[in-house]
């Protein structure tokens, strides 16, 4: 047993837990009553619990049999409080420990925390116990393998509402002859005005999971039909009372998920009920059994919102209700398995879940885009493998990242399309139902899908989840077939390393037939080298559907015959392929295995017919990565902006400003998709446009004149165009709307201005009272984005380091907020004299447990673009083609003519 793991001598059956929640004094008490199963004899009993207040445990052993302890004692460094007894516990049978605690509670998310709303001094309380914060609310044995049933009672002003994880079952008002615990009440307090709410029992589940809440809350709700057994069961939105009337869509929706997920796994949703509180200060979503949690922004779906936004709410609000079965009914084992849980509910949320309610939305374009944001930070030696040991739970938060979720997702999904996405998820309802209300852990996983797959998954899996990277698959043609050599991909010269190991590699080889039909042929790769015999007339690209966890290196001769087939044959290739193709081709160029030229010569030809949002947010993604790497080189940057708009602005003319009335969700997103990169791009004609729309805004207040989809693009242009008068009436409309869906589009807007004063003046508002922990996300990366005030954002970050890291740190937002703040602040420079002088600054600083890994991806990708900028001095950046000028850029100090 690893010494961060509790002993178990005993172990919990049953939690009891009866919580008072004082809103207006800031604080909770409570107690708990733990029937504890006594596996081996012990004197003592050790559990979780951290900056609570603990009171004295004592334990019934039977009705005429109750040990007081001897001692006790604190461990803040293991997180544990252990009891010591006179005697020991009888083995073999169950005692129930009783432990009292209080504490003053903090807007921290994190354990049963405050989150304010509305107007200044209005609260309400709700839990964030994930991932080992179930301690800072109640003493518990929290590990999730040690699963129990609990019972929760809760005692509250009576005018609020209290939620838990299942239905209430009983509430009563308080009077002054009622009986109470004493340790709830002290002598003094009277009792009228509070109530009780009894909720029923739970199934068997981890403590991350256990969830409270306590507010003036209202709701709307959907009712759905269970699919297997036709019983009709509640879902409800919670929220307070300003944001309530917003949330039937999100109701609809989350009904709708339910019933969809039971068809899909064909296991039923076990609760009686399942409600969602939208909260404002939260993160993302939280998969609490029976009582999800999650941020405005990540559940609000209603139709006054843009198309983006609304994709997004769905997505969360599927991904955490996927988990109320893989999570919850069956939970890993460990944290070491955490990808497990994410990695499925990413590709859930994704792909098996809101692209088949929602395929008008052609959501796995957005799939498609975070697989390649993992390909890009899985390149670099930052990386972690998927698979992480955990030993000390401290260090738990800090693999809650892209591998953990986006890579995670990605190589199931790779996985799925290899034996078929039936079988798949046919095996997921079987592993299921097998391991309910247990724990499991990824080989039992591996060993369903063997069964159903009649393939050894565990070993095909074990390489992709185990080891840090990905492989590049080198293709040559000829001999009657394909010549395939794979490596280790590293996205710098330096980082390429061909002896690294192989990966056995899922490939999928795109065919055209001779009378026209698409085949698809699927071999495992697992060697170093390997040839493939098959009629080379008929081949057309490696990787259908970049589905595939890997790159692909072509020959010149390949990538000049896919130009022409997509010239010619635009079907030939899916939007999928072509999208890869030019993430591909533009990753060798920046590995130096390739050539840039190459590259926009591609994107050139694809352009020129292109009409699929995906293709060209692959085509403006990898523009913008030029942009970020040349961004102190003004002359690079005009070039890139002039290439950007030529090549942009036929597309944009097809599609317009205003959506028309039959128009598909997809021509929206690629409207959006084209404003931001011409805006980006300096484009007048369309900067011109906007910022008038942006005047009438200013001027009237009336913003049903700009579409929604568009209106944060629109505030950027008017903070651009329209200097300190723009900057000035953001920042108030800022100060006047407290809600995150407003505040992030204002701030994000006022991020874009390319003025230094201004620049200046934003980043004065981050040290202001205005200023709060949730908005470091925004301003970060909207900064970071803007190439004209990355440096003064960094200069900012580092002259004020202290100030920012004590308002942003603490609990799992400060997290969050410090990992978006240390990446956003240095990941976008590009210069050895700043790689030098933040690595510097921080080599005196204890980073470990706040932003080691942030930091480390920051330091990476700035190496990154120092050798890419490196590498392409002595190669030809831009090609001769129709859409930009001839001259090629020789240093990072000059352009000459060609």
């Amino acid at each position: 047993m690893s010494e961060f793991r509790l002993p178990q001598d005993v172990v919990p059956r049953h939690y009891d837990l009866t919580i008072r929640t004082d809103l207006p004094a800031k604080q909770y008490r409570g107690f708990v009553n733990i029937r504890l199963g006594v596996e081996q004899e012990t004197k003592k009993i050790v559990f979780n619990a951290l900056d609570i207040n603990v009171g004295d445990g004592s334990v019934l052993v039977d009705e005429d049999n109750i040990l007081v302890p001897i001692g006790q004692a604190e461990d803040k460094a293991s997180q544990r409080v252990t009891f010591y007894y006179p005697t020991a516990l009888p083995v073999g049978k169950d005692v129930t420990l009783r432990i009292t605690f209080f504490k003053t509670m903090n807007t921290q998310v994190e354990g049963y925390y405050l989150s304010s709303y509305e107007d200044p001094g209005k609260w309400f309380s709700m839990t964030f116990l994930a991932a080992i914060s179930a301690r800072k609310y109640f003493p518990c044995w929290d590990e999730p393998s040690l699963k129990a049933t609990f019972t929760v009672s809760m005692v509250s002003a009576s005018n609020t509402v209290n939620l838990s994880n299942t239905s209430v079952e009983s509430e009563y008002l308080l009077d002054a002859d009622a009986t109470v615990d004493n340790f709830l009440f002290s002598g003094d307090e009277t009792l009228e005005g509070w109530k009780v709410t009894q909720f029923m029992k739970t199934p068997r589940m981890s403590t991350y999971l256990v969830a409270t809440a306590n507010g003036n809350f209202e709701f709307t709700e959907a009712v759905y039909k269970s699919p297997i057994s036709g019983v009709e069961k509640p879902c409800r939105v919670y929220a307070t009372p300003r944001l309530v009337k917003e949330t039937q869509d999100t109701a609809n929706h989350l009904a709708r998920c339910v019933a969809h997920y039971e068809e899909l796994f064909s296991v039923e949703y076990p609760l009686p009920k399942l409600d969602l509180l939208v909260a404002q200060n939260h993160i993302g979503g939280m998969e609490n059994w029976g009582l999800i949690g999650c941020d405005i922004r990540s559940s609000i779906m209603n139709e006054k919102l843009d198309l983006h936004s609304r994709k997004i709410a769905a997505y969360v609000v599927n991904h955490e209700v996927g988990h109320q079965w893989f999570g919850n009914i069956t939970t890993m084992n460990w944290w070491t398995d955490t990808w497990l849980n994410e990695g499925f509910a990413t590709l859930a949320g994704w792909i098996f879940s809101t692209s088949k309610m929602y395929p008008e939305w052609n959501l796995p374009s957005y799939f498609a885009e975070q697989y390649q944001t993992t390909l890009e930070l899985d390149a670099k030696p930052s990386s972690h493998p998927i698979r992480v040991e955990i030993d000390d739970p401290a260090l738990i938060d800090q693999i809650f990242d892209s591998m953990s979720y986006g890579k995670a997702a990605s190589v199931l999904r790779m996985l799925s399309d290899h034996i078929g996405e039936k079988d798949f998820v046919r095996a997921v309802g079987i592993y299921l139902a097998k391991f309910a209300y247990s724990n499991a852990e990824a080989q039992d996983l591996w060993d369903t899908l063997s069964e159903v797959a009649r393939l050894n998954v565990s070993e095909l899996m074990d390489p992709w989840v185990s080891r840090i990277g990905f492989p590049v698959v080198e293709v040559k043609e000829g001999g009657g077939g394909l010549a395939l050599k794979q490596s280790k991909f590293s996205d710098v010269p330096s980082g390429q390393n061909t002896s690294d190991g192989v990966w056995p590699i899922p490939l999928s080889i795109v065919l055209k037939e001779s009378d026209g039909s698409r085949t698809v042929k699927r071999v495992i790769f697992g060697t170093k080298e390997d040839f493939i015999p098959l009629d080379i007339s008929t081949f057309v690209k490696i990787n259908a559907d970049n589905i595939g966890f890997y790159r692909t290196l072509y020959e010149p001769g390949r990538l000049e015959k896919l130009s022409q087939t997509i010239l010619t044959s635009p079907d030939a290739l899916t939007s999928f392929e072509r999208s890869g193709l030019v993430y591909d081709v533009m990753t060798m160029a920046k590995a130096n295995l390739g050539s840039i030229g190459d590259g926009l010569t591609l994107i050139s030809k694809i352009a020129s017919q292109e009409s699929e949002a995906v293709v060209w947010t692959a085509i403006a993604n990898n523009l913008n990565t030029l942009r970020n790497v040349w961004f102190e080189h003004a002359e690079v940057i005009d070039l890139l902006d002039q290439f950007q708009r030529e090549l942009l602005r036929p597309a944009f003319t097809s599609v317009g400003y205003e959506p028309s009335s039959n128009e598909t969700p997809e021509t929206a997103t690629l409207r959006v998709k084209l404003l931001k990169s011409l805006v980006l791009a300096k484009d007048s004609a369309i900067l011109d446009n906007l910022s008038k729309r942006f005047e009438h805004y200013k001027s009237t207040g009336d913003i049903k004149t700009i579409p929604t989809d568009i209106a944060d693009i629109v505030l950027t242009a008017g903070v651009i165009r329209g200097g300190e008068a723009a900057h000035t009436f953001l920042l108030n409309m800022l100060r006047e709307d407290t809600l995150p869906i407003a505040r992030s589009l204002f701030v994000e807007s006022l991020c874009g201005s390319t003025n230094t004063q201004i620049v200046d003046a934003t980043l004065g508002f981050i040290l202001s009272d205005d200023f709060t922990t949730s908005d470091c996300f925004y301003f970060w990366r909207g900064l970071n984005a803007n190439i004209s005030a990355r440096k003064k954002l960094a200069d900012f970050t580092l002259t004020n380091f202290d100030t920012i890291y004590h308002r942003a740190h603490g609990g799992l937002l400060g997290g969050v907020m410090l990992d978006a703040i240390v990446k956003g602040a240095f990941g976008g420079l590009a210069s050895s004299k700043d790689y030098d002088r933040i690595k510097s600054f921080f080599h005196d600083k204890d980073t470990a447990g706040d932003y080691r890994l942030a930091l480390s991806s920051a330091l990476s990708a700035i190496s990154s673009s120092i050798q890419y900028i490196e590498a392409s001095c002595s190669a030809a950046l831009w090609p001769k083609h129709s859409h930009t000028a001839t001259e090629i850029y020789t240093g990072p100090d000059r352009l000459v003519g060609e």
